[in-house]
């Protein structure tokens, strides 16, 4: 009988919102936008035509901002 490893055991992704991002960032809809022009933020994905950002990737990020 095999050993079946637990779902919760899955490493996953917190996947942001642009309204989850703006609150997070404490920053506007229009500031957002900027940041996304810049070549070093993290690009979104696309989930089902809606934009969302690894927060892992955004955390590095902002570590790299300091």
């Amino acid at each position: 009988m095999q050993a079946r490893i637990p779902i919760e055991l899955t490493p996953r992704r917190e996947l942001l919102t642009p309204c989850s991002l703006r609150k997070w960032l404490s920053v506007s809809r229009t500031t957002l936008h900027r940041l996304e022009k810049r070549p070093d933020f993290p690009r979104p994905f696309v989930v089902g035509g809606a934009k969302r950002w690894d927060r892992s990737e955004i955390e590095r990020w902002l570590m790299d901002q300091r």
